[in-house]
């Protein structure tokens, strides 16, 4: 298992280091509260614990398909002219 270096520390990485990458974002207080509050919800919803890194991905992957969307729409549109 390959190594990873942390601050002079050598750790193994997990299968999963080598299909992931971390993020490290600031977000203002109110809107990581309000995540804090829909994680909560949506837990208590479907019944098993969803966290805020849960939401943060999907969110992300939902802004790829529309950007990805609104690409392939106005490549569309540019061809019929």
């Amino acid at each position: 298992m390959p190594l990873t270096n942390s601050k002079d520390k050598k750790y193994p990485k997990s299968p999963e280091d080598e299909n992931h990458k971390l993020l490290r974002v600031r977000v203002h207080k109110a809107i990581f509260a309000r995540m804090k509050e829909i994680a909560k919800e949506q837990s208590e919803h479907f019944g098993e614990h969803i966290s805020m890194s849960d939401i943060v991905r999907a969110s992300i992957g939902s802004f790829i398909q529309v950007h990805e969307t609104k690409k392939r729409i106005e490549e569309h549109l540019n061809e019929q002219k």
